[in-house]
């Protein structure tokens, strides 16, 4: 029995010893949120079917299919309240998101990991040894973005995710946020899975106004597929006004729980260009990004 004084349970399967610190914080972000929280990989291979005598009786849409992982979190009374509800019928869960969900409760899933491997065959235990080898060094990679954008009238101006109050917004196809397009291509660089224009173009009415925070949750989706983590985000805005200071925390606080990580994690610099160029004229704004990943 857990102490009163617990008021978040994270549950681990100790088949999976290869578990980042990256994604244990995911999960406690999501609960904190959320009220609970599950790491997990869409689905990605081709689903079959398949009957007592190995014939293939159909094709499973994996549309909307995740496979999940551990470990998984819920704030401790929501996870009590279930496995009371429940009684003895728990034994038919398989898992702590099986028993919130027969009970009622909203499950919610989070990016997991390729490499958070369960260990269930010999060549599994064979990986997870190469993993954990003393010698064996994570990969790190780091990507460079920049963005830029004209003022406009009559738009809303949206930077690092922000509202900033300003007499103009920037010009642009969705909502314009020239700090988080640049630390998207930074991301996206960083791991070599292309650009911002090549995953949101801005010939595409879907993306029209979206909000930019959207694109990186997708971003931050496709890194944890790929197997890497954000180690540390460094952004650097330049614009004679609005003043940044001011929004700096709230800008830090919104991408570090989109890319689910620390705000200790994301850096924001602002200056000016002493009122030289297009920036200095006040015509728009430029921002540039660092973006560090490791090997998740």
């Amino acid at each position: 029995a857990l102490p009163e004084r617990c008021g978040m349970v994270l549950v681990h399967d100790a088949a999976r010893p290869l578990v980042s610190q990256a994604l244990i914080t995911r999960v406690v972000e999501a609960v904190q949120r959320h009220g609970s929280a599950v790491p997990g990989l869409p689905v990605s291979d081709t689903l079959k079917r398949v009957g007592p005598d190995g014939k293939v009786e159909s094709t499973v849409s994996r549309e909307g299919l995740w496979a999940v992982q551990t470990p998984q979190g819920a704030v401790r009374s929501l996870l009590a309240t279930a496995y009371e509800r429940l009684g003895p019928a728990v034994a038919a869960c398989t898992d702590e998101a099986a028993v919130l969900e027969a009970a009622g409760f909203a499950v919610w899933v989070v990016p997991g990991e390729e490499a958070n491997i369960k260990v269930t065959v010999p060549a599994d235990l064979e990986r997870a040894a190469r993993e954990l080898a003393p010698e064996r060094r994570r990969a790190v990679r780091t990507g460079f973005g920049f963005d830029v954008h004209a003022f406009a009238e009559d738009r809303p101006l949206w930077l690092g995710g922000v509202l900033v109050p300003h007499s103009r917004g920037l010009a642009g196809h969705s909502d314009a946020d020239v700090v988080l397009h640049a630390l998207c291509d930074a991301l996206l660089g960083a791991a070599a899975l292309g650009d911002i224009g090549a995953l949101f173009p801005d010939t595409d009415p879907a993306h029209k106004n979206r909000s930019s925070r959207e694109f990186v949750r997708e971003v931050r989706e496709r890194l944890a597929s790929a197997g890497w983590s954000v180690a540390n985000v460094d952004v650097a805005l330049a614009a004679e006004a609005p003043r940044v200071g001011p929004h700096r925390a709230q800008m830090a606080a919104a991408i570090a729980q989109d890319l689910g990580i620390t705000t200790e994690q994301v850096s924001i610099k602002a200056t000016t260009t002493e009122r030289m160029g297009f920036v200095g004229r006040g015509e728009g704004i430029a921002c540039w990004a660092v973006a560090t990943l490791q090997q998740a």
